[in-house]
């Protein structure tokens, strides 16, 4: 693979081999907008045009050791550094090691490049550590922050990056990498990415929490001709099924991991780490529902589409609890998607999760005719 690979980005990917040409190369970048697969592919071949022995006006060889050791992460002057997970951040230990290995000589090629993955998930300490490194950056080596959201960067940090911005690639060529990365097929992968925006990470999680399977146990039950009190009582015990199932697996996962830690580092670094390791299972049960939150905001929308007249609804499965909803008035039906952007909100705060869910399957299901 080399930049020709990527399609649509003509602006960014010639400032990058402009920039290498004239070898006037910033000790940092940040790599935001578009897609994370040409975020991360564009910083993988930026490293390899640096280390190419072969290079051709910019565009690394793809044949040379040094592209096929990049291409592999198995470059000694390649380092990649990335959250663990949906929810996790990344913590100074890890930027760290990063100052630890900058400072050292390069090993193999004449420059050695960092890449930050979801840079915007440092935490405080963290951030502090790489803006450190960023106010006395090492010679011959480039950092490169790739994240979707630059935003929550400190501005610190972003005053110091040369800014690359990516756009979106179009539809067909997105679907098609969902479809690679995930394996399902056209229609989950459109629905999706209509939710998420094509997050990788968030497909992993898709996976974990298995919310397909989820949405489909939600969609029977909204079909279903059974009192709505049942139902509701139902999908919301859904979720709360969902939310201890996930709690019980973590907390298994991390209390062997903390026997690990305690024989190594000692009990003050273990519980510092088990600190983490809970937040980070909080913060994932977090994003979970706020992504089952979308997926019930996309059926409101769609009614208000059918409504319309449209034929590009999202939920091209669900037609019959669409046309159900399309029965409220325009009105009704914004008034309900307000509701759900409301209880988004109150979960961020941490709101009583029964009582949040219960309320929105009311609103949903209050929609019917009777």
């Amino acid at each position: 693979m080399s930049f020709q690979k990527i399609i649509g980005e003509d602006l960014p990917i010639n400032y990058l081999k402009k920039s290498i040409n004239k070898e006037r190369i910033s000790p940092c970048y940040l790599f935001h907008g578009g897609i994370k697969w040409v975020r991360d592919t564009a910083a993988r071949e930026f490293a390899k045009a640096l280390n190419c022995t072969n290079r051709d006006n910019g565009e690394p060889c793809d044949r040379c050791l040094s592209c096929k050791k990049i291409e592999g992460d198995v470059h000694p002057d390649f380092i990649r550094v990335k959250p663990g997970g949906a929810a996790s951040r990344i913590g100074i230990n890890k930027i760290r090691e990063v100052k630890e290995k900058v400072h050292l000589s390069h090993l193999e090629g004449k420059w050695k490049v960092v890449v930050i993955e979801n840079a915007h998930r440092l935490n405080v300490e963290s951030a502090n550590a790489l803006l450190k490194i960023l106010e006395e950056p090492p010679a011959f080596t480039t950092l490169i922050l790739l994240s979707p959201r630059p935003e929550l960067l400190l501005p610190t940090i972003v005053s110091r990056c040369d800014r690359v911005r990516f756009f979106i690639p179009p539809r067909d060529r997105v679907l098609a990498w969902i479809e690679d990365v995930s394996g399902w097929e056209r229609e989950k992968a459109s629905l999706f990415y209509s939710i998420t925006g094509g997050d990788e990470e968030l497909i992993n999680l898709w996976k974990e929490m298995e919310i397909w399977e989820l949405r489909g146990k939600i969609l029977e039950l909204l079909k279903s001709k059974k009192p709505i009190f049942s139902r509701v009582s139902r999908l919301t015990e859904l979720i709360n099924e969902k939310v201890k199932t996930t709690k019980k697996k973590n907390k298994e996962a991390i209390e062997k991991k903390m026997k690990e830690i305690r024989a190594v580092e000692g009990k003050s670094s273990a519980k510092d780490k088990e600190n983490q390791y809970l937040s980070e299972v909080e913060e994932k049960i977090k994003i979970f529902l706020t992504q089952i939150l979308s997926l019930l905001y996309s059926l409101l929308w769609d009614a208000m589409m059918h409504k319309k007249g449209r034929k590009d609804i999202l939920n091209s499965d669900s037609i019959i609890i669409i046309k159900k909803l399309s029965t409220c008035s325009m009105e009704e039906l914004e008034g309900k998607l307000k509701i759900l952007e409301k209880a988004r909100f109150s979960l961020e705060r941490n709101a009583n999760l029964t009582l949040t869910f219960a309320s929105i399957f009311w609103t949903i299901l209050d929609a019917e005719p009777e």
